[in-house]
C-alpha cells in the first residue's frame, strides 16, 4: 500500500495532469492527497475516473484553490472531518478490521496565520487515539538545514511548528531523494529551496507500519515535488518480461521516416509467387521498422525517465541562463514523448482496441 502527496499547483495544466496520470499508473497509490487544485469538483470527478481511482473527496474552497482526497477500491475511507487546510479520514483494508488515521494537511501560505494551523493539527489530535498518519504541504521547515538560498528562516516559526508537532506526537518520517521539496526557480543568487513537504506518524502508526519509506519524487510541473510513501517494503511492481509479438505502433506515425521505411520495403522489386512477394515485403517492412524503431525512437519510458532525471539535475544545481534554456529544451522533448506515450496506451486500451 502506498500514499502519494503532492501540492499540484493547479490542475488547469495539461502537462501537470500528465505528470501526476503517470506517476499513478508507476507508483499506483492507494491513496493520493492533493493540495491548491484550483479546478471544479465536475473535473476532479472526470480525472478520478480516467486515472482508475474508486473514491473521490473534494473541498473545492482551499485558501489556495482546494484540497483532494483520491483513493483505491481495495481501502475503506471514511472522511470524518475537513476544513480549507486539511482532510481527516479514517482508513481501513478489506481484508481485515484494523483501521488507522491519514490526515492530508495544507499549512497556511501566510506566515502570519501559520499558527492557525498548528492549532488545527492539535485539535485533530485529539478527536481520536487511531495509529494517526499525516502528511501533505505544511509550509514551513523543521531547521535551518532545510532550506537554501537567502536569509536564514525564523527560529521562532521552526520551532513554533516543531512544538506542534511535539504536541501531537508526530514524528518527522526519514524519506530519500532530493533533500527540498520546493524551490521558487529563480535564477542565482536568487534561488530558495526548502523541505516543505513531508508525511509523519505518530508511535503507534510506526510500530504497525515499521517498514514505511517516503520517498521525494522528481517533478516538471509544479513549485512542489511529490512525496511517496510506501508502507511495505516491496516498493515497485514487479517486472514480468513477456515474449513481444509485432505491432504496428501508432505513435511511430508521428515521424517522418516511418512513411519512407514502409514505402521503400513495399517499392522493392521481387521476383516469383506473388503471394511470396508480398510476405517478403512485409517481412522487409517489420524488420526496418523494428530496426529504425530500436535505433531512433527505443524505449519511450525508459527516454521519459532519462529526460525527467536530466531536469532533476538541473533543478538540483544552481538557475542560470543556460540551465532555464537546456531546461526549456528538455521541457519541449518531454512533450513530444508523452504524446508518444499516449499513443502507446491507447493503442492497447480495450476500450479503442481493433478501431
Amino acid at each position: 500500500m502506498s500514499c502519494l502527496s503532492w501540492n499540484c499547483c493547479g490542475l488547469g495544466n495539461p502537462r501537470t495532469i500528465r505528470e501526476l496520470e503517470g506517476r499513478i499508473n508507476k507508483e499506483d497509490p492507494h491513496l493520493v492527497f492533493l493540495s491548491e487544485t484550483r479546478c471544479r469538483s465536475r473535473k476532479l470527478e472526470f480525472l478520478k475516473n480516467k486515472w482508475g481511482m474508486h473514491g473521490l473527496f473534494v473541498n473545492p474552497n482551499g485558501l489556495s484553490g482546494g484540497l483532494a482526497l483520491l483513493w483505491k477500491n481495495e481501502v475503506n475511507v471514511a472522511i470524518q472531518s475537513f476544513s480549507q487546510n486539511h482532510i481527516d479520514a479514517t482508513i481501513g483494508a478489506d481484508q481485515d478490521n484494523f483501521k488507522w488515521r491519514f490526515t492530508g494537511f495544507y499549512g497556511h501560505p501566510q506566515v502570519a496565520k501559520r499558527m492557525e494551523s498548528w492549532n488545527l493539527l492539535r485539535r485533530l489530535k485529539g478527536r481520536d487515539c487511531l495509529p494517526w498518519l499525516c502528511g501533505g504541504d505544511f509550509n514551513e521547515i523543521l531547521r535551518q538545514d532545510e532550506k537554501e538560498g537567502r536569509a536564514p528562516k525564523s527560529n521562532l516559526q521552526m520551532r513554533n511548528f516543531r512544538e506542534a508537532l511535539d504536541d501531537c506526537d508526530l514524528a518527522d518520517l526519514e524519506y530519500s531523494g532530493f533533500k527540498y521539496t520546493w524551490c521558487n526557480n529563480q535564477i542565482e543568487p536568487a534561488t530558495v529551496r526548502e523541505r516543505l513537504d513531508r508525511f509523519c506518524a505518530t508511535a503507534e502508526w510506526m510500530n504497525v507500519f515499521p517498514n514505511a519509506k517516503v520517498r521525494h519524487l522528481n517533478t516538471i510541473a509544479s513549485d512542489h515535488s511529490p512525496i511517496l510513501l510506501y508502507l511495505k517494503d516491496d516498493c515497485t511492481k514487479a517486472n514480468m518480461k513477456v515474449k513481444k509479438q509485432f505491432r504496428f505502433e501508432s505513435m511511430w506515425l508521428r515521424k517522418e521516416q516511418c512513411s519512407d521505411i514502409i514505402k521503400l520495403a513495399w517499392e522493392k522489386t521481387e521476383e516469383g509467387c506473388p503471394f511470396k512477394t508480398i510476405a517478403s515485403k512485409i517481412k522487409d517492412c517489420r524488420v526496418g521498422l523494428l530496426r529504425w524503431n530500436r535505433t531512433t525512437i527505443g524505449n519511450v519510458q525508459a527516454r521519459i525517465r532519462a529526460t525527467l532525471d536530466k531536469l532533476a539535475t538541473i533543478k538540483g544545481n544552481p538557475i542560470t541562463m543556460e540551465s532555464k534554456q537546456c531546461e526549456s529544451e528538455l521541457l519541449l522533448e518531454l512533450d513530444e514523448l508523452r504524446n508518444m506515450e499516449d499513443d502507446f496506451w491507447k493503442q492497447r486500451s480495450h476500450k479503442n482496441w481493433g478501431t
